[in-house]
């Protein structure tokens, strides 16, 4: 399973990074392992710095017969709906015989676990989507969330006491390095 950018780092990788993933599922696909590679997209378009701005669904799609991409989109933090927990999924195959699987068991799993979506949540998310401010009020939200995440670089940067930070370029999650005090214990 990929989600990018992480929870709870935040990271989402880089070309060079992304073309290395990619090697290693073609080589496990060559070796004839079967890999369903689930990506996790609730967080897509939250690209700050120097990071890949696609999804990697993109790039695995028809990659190898062997390689199943199966892309959760969530529009929770992608659209700044904290809470509905409306995801659309997305499968790539050229089997018919596939998708039809695919579609009776995602089915089977719906009606077995949560018996039905919540009609508010689909009803709030598709309305904001028509709405003619949708783009503008993504997009203050999007520079909301950037500004934070620059601010946070910035002040623990300039913090010599301060602890270091792991790579993050989203905005959402962030992990800091323990504290020399904290790393000597």
């Amino acid at each position: 399973m990929l989600n990018f950018p992480n929870n709870p780092t935040g990271y989402t990788p880089k070309d060079s990074e992304v073309e290395g993933i990619i090697s290693v599922l073609m080589e496990a696909a060559d070796a004839g392992i079967n890999l369903p590679v689930i990506l996790d997209d609730g967080y897509f378009g939250l690209f700050f710095e120097d990071s890949v701005k696609q999804s990697l669904f993109g790039r695995l799609a028809g990659i190898h017969p062997r390689i199943l991409p199966i892309k959760g989109d969530g529009a929770t933090k992608e659209n700044y709906v904290w809470g509905l927990r409306v995801v659309f999924l997305n499968f790539v195959s050229d089997s018919p015989n596939i998708f039809e699987a695919l579609e009776q068991k995602t089915n089977g799993l719906i009606r077995g676990t949560i018996s039905s979506s919540s009609h508010l949540s689909q009803s709030v998310i598709l309305r904001s989507l028509q709405s003619s401010k949708f783009e503008e009020e993504k997009c203050k939200k999007h520079n909301i969330i950037k500004l934070r995440a620059t601010k946070v670089k910035e002040i623990i940067t300039q913090d010599k006491e301060a602890r270091g930070y792991y790579p993050f370029n989203s905005g959402y999650f962030m992990s800091l390095f323990p504290s020399k005090s904290e790393s000597n214990h």
